[in-house]
C-alpha cells in the first residue's frame, strides 16, 4: 500500500507542478499581452495625435490669416459693416470645413464669436456697429488667434536662443513711436 500512496503523492505533486506551471505561464502570457496591447494603444494614440496635429498645421494658418488680417483692418481704422460681413462669411466657411479639428475650448470660442457676429450683424449691410463693438471684436480676435496658436504649439515652444540685442530694438521702436506721438501733439 505504501508504494501506491507514494506513487499517488508523486503523481499529485507532478500534476500540481504542471497546473502551477500552466497557471504561471497563462499569467505571464496575459501580462505580456496586456503590456503589448497598451503599447499598441499608445502607438495608435500617438499616430492619431500626430495626424490631428498635422491637419491643424495644414488648416489653421488659413483661419489665422483671416483673424489677424481683420484685426489689422480694425487697427488701421478701415473696418466697416461690409468687410465685417465678409469676415463672418469667410470664418463660417472655414468653420464648416475644419472646425472638427478644434479643441473644446477653441470650438466654444469660435461658436460664441460667430454668435456675437450674428447678433451685431443681424440687419445685414444696414447693421449699426458701435465703437465699443469694434473694440470687442478686436479683443475677441486676439484671443481667438492666441487659442489656435496654442493648439499648434506656436506660443508654447520657445526659440532655441534669443536674438541678441532684441530688447534694444524694442526700446528703440517704442522711443520712435513716442517721438512721433509727441511731435503730432504739438
Amino acid at each position: 500500500m505504501e508504494v501506491k500512496i507514494d506513487a499517488i503523492i508523486t503523481s499529485a505533486i507532478s500534476v500540481l507542478g504542471v497546473i502551477i506551471s500552466v497557471m504561471v505561464s497563462v499569467m505571464i502570457t496575459r501580462q505580456q499581452n496586456k503590456v503589448e496591447l497598451e503599447k499598441i494603444t499608445r502607438q495608435l494614440e500617438q499616430a492619431y495625435a500626430k495626424s490631428l496635429f498635422d491637419k491643424r498645421l495644414e488648416t489653421y494658418p488659413q483661419l489665422y490669416y483671416l483673424l489677424s488680417s481683420y484685426s489689422k483692418t480694425i487697427q488701421y481704422n478701415q473696418q466697416n459693416v461690409k468687410n465685417l460681413l465678409e469676415l463672418r462669411d469667410a470664418i463660417d466657411n472655414w468653420n464648416s470645413q475644419y472646425s472638427l479639428f478644434f479643441t473644446g475650448s477653441t470650438g466654444k470660442l469660435s461658436g460664441t464669436f460667430r454668435g456675437y457676429l450674428r447678433t451685431i450683424l443681424a440687419e445685414g449691410p444696414k447693421s449699426k456697429i458701435r465703437d465699443e463693438d469694434w473694440k470687442n471684436i478686436r479683443r475677441i480676435l486676439y484671443h481667438f488667434e492666441k487659442s489656435i496658436r496654442s493648439e499648434i504649439g506656436v506660443s508654447t515652444i520657445e526659440p532655441v536662443s534669443r536674438v541678441e540685442g532684441i530688447e534694444e530694438v524694442y526700446k528703440f521702436i517704442d522711443e520712435r513711436i513716442q517721438e512721433i506721438e509727441n511731435f503730432s501733439k504739438k
